[in-house]
């Protein structure tokens, strides 16, 4: 279990604490314009498997940025940081969302693929350019010519809009390279009008998915944008048994509420927190009224209703669209380093490399740094050892001593027994004077601290 301080729903009393919200900070560009593939560059999924990071990332010349055409590269990395881009191995299916999600499959071990897919335009125009509203949705090779084009599927010729995709389809791979479709067809959904959608423009469908396989529920999970009107966009979720047959869509409940009239989720990623009962989510929210317009920080314990944190990028300087800053998939968890990255697309000139302290989103800390303060948490089920994510500073401290459920002290695990905390580290061992290992099943954490962060504790 992971205790973090995203709320106090794990906390029974404090005194003398602040919560602080965390930023993430710039590390690098890992593609930019110095690559020499495209004139713009953007969009795509990153993964990271046991040995290496594997980027999949859109690109455009002049012309194609016009109409919404792309091609798809794939470039692997040891460090997340230095890639080597394959500039033969441009993704082979010229059908495939600019947008797709890539994500592993825990349920059968395998790749999977969700993204849109756009057809009937390329029968009717013989290849798969298109303008207007919504056709960024696609995937597709400038002035490439569809062999074939026939053999493709499509919902129905009467549905045909030149400016949006007819499906989402699914795919899946073993190495991330070479894909299969897992059906011709695309996901049936229960589609429903929003008042203000355009002329056969579905609100499922304009897509910037976020998909993964839920343990917590043993469902596969599925996000996608929701069109309210020009520039007002909220979320909606789905949930699948076998990844083929969906549920209704449910639209997400924000804190603060949806203002239907400002507010615009443009990109939202989410993905379960590690061992946590949360699930966070990463979105390039604006407000057209507040002129508020950044990546944010959100939290949520059922996947349905979300906290919107923190701005953890402010990008008010690019309020013009937020697509400039777009998220780059689902952002990299990792308990064995010291950071968690998110990349992020860099104003159609690089993909950047953001990064925050592993549970680094939210830290407790002094409200005054001149006094000591103190944290009594609920009565938690315990493991046999304890570790936190803390730092110190000048003269500080951390002490953490063990209440039964009548508060007050084991003498084993006393405060006046605890090794004291003082250093600047991701995962230490907590231990007393006798022992770090710890003989009882439930306790509550009592911690003191002067001039210190604590990050998480992990149990």
């Amino acid at each position: 279990m992971i205790l973090t301080f995203f709320d106090n729903s794990y906390l029974d009393r404090t005194d003398n604490i602040d919560t602080i919200f965390n930023d993430m900070k710039y590390e690098n560009d890992v593609i930019n314009d110095k690559n020499r593939l495209t004139t713009y560059l953007g969009y795509g999924s990153i993964y990271k498997t046991k040995n290496k990071y594997e980027l999949f990332f859109s690109g455009w010349d002049d012309l194609a940025l016009y109409q919404h055409c792309a091609s798809k590269y794939y470039a692997t990395s040891n460090d997340g940081i230095n890639f080597a881009i394959n500039k033969d191995n441009v993704f082979s299916d010229a059908l495939l969302s600019t947008h797709s999600c890539i994500f592993f499959d825990s349920n059968d071990n395998n790749y999977k693929l969700i993204g849109g897919v756009y057809v009937y335009a390329a029968k009717k125009f013989k290849r798969m350019c298109t303008r207007g509203q919504g056709a960024h949705n696609l995937k597709c090779y400038k002035h490439t010519k569809i062999e074939n084009i026939n053999n493709y599927p499509i919902i129905s010729d009467k549905i045909y809009n030149p400016c949006k995709i007819n499906g989402l389809y699914i795919l899946k791979s073993d190495n991330l390279q070479n894909w299969k479709y897992i059906q011709k067809t695309p996901l049936q959904f229960n589609i429903k009008f929003c008042k203000n959608d355009f002329k056969y423009q579905f609100d499922m469908y304009d897509s910037h998915v976020s998909c993964f396989y839920d343990d917590k529920k043993n469902k596969y999970v599925l996000y996608t944008r929701k069109n309210i009107g020009r520039g007002i966009r909220n979320v909606q979720i789905s949930e699948s048994s076998d990844f083929i047959n969906w549920s209704n869509w449910k639209i997400l409940n924000f804190d603060p509420v949806f203002n239907n009239s400002y507010d615009n989720y443009y990109i939202f990623k989410v993905v379960p927190y590690l061992d946590t009962k949360y699930y966070i989510g990463f979105s390039n929210y604006s407000n057209k009224k507040s002129n508020v317009n950044g990546i944010f920080f959100m939290i949520s314990v059922d996947g349905i209703k979300w906290k919107r944190c923190q701005m953890l990028l402010n990008l008010n300087n690019n309020f013009e669209h937020p697509s400039l800053f777009a998220l780059q998939g689902n952002p990299i968890l990792s308990l064995d380093e010291k950071l968690l990255y998110i990349y992020i697309n860099n104003n159609f000139k690089a993909i950047s490399r953001y990064s925050i302290r592993v549970d680094g989103f939210v830290h407790i800390t002094n409200k005054d740094k001149n006094k000591k303060s103190t944290v009594i948490t609920k009565l938690l089920n315990i493991n046999k050892n304890i570790f936190i994510n803390y730092q110190t500073f000048n003269d500080g401290f951390i002490k953490i001593g063990l209440m039964n459920k009548n508060k007050t002290f084991y003498n084993k695990y006393s405060l006046d027994n605890n090794n004291v905390l003082k250093s600047d580290n991701t995962k230490e061992l907590i231990s007393w004077k006798d022992t770090d290992e710890i003989d009882i099943k439930q306790a509550h954490i009592y911690i003191e601290l002067k001039n210190a962060n604590i990050y998480s504790i992990y149990f």
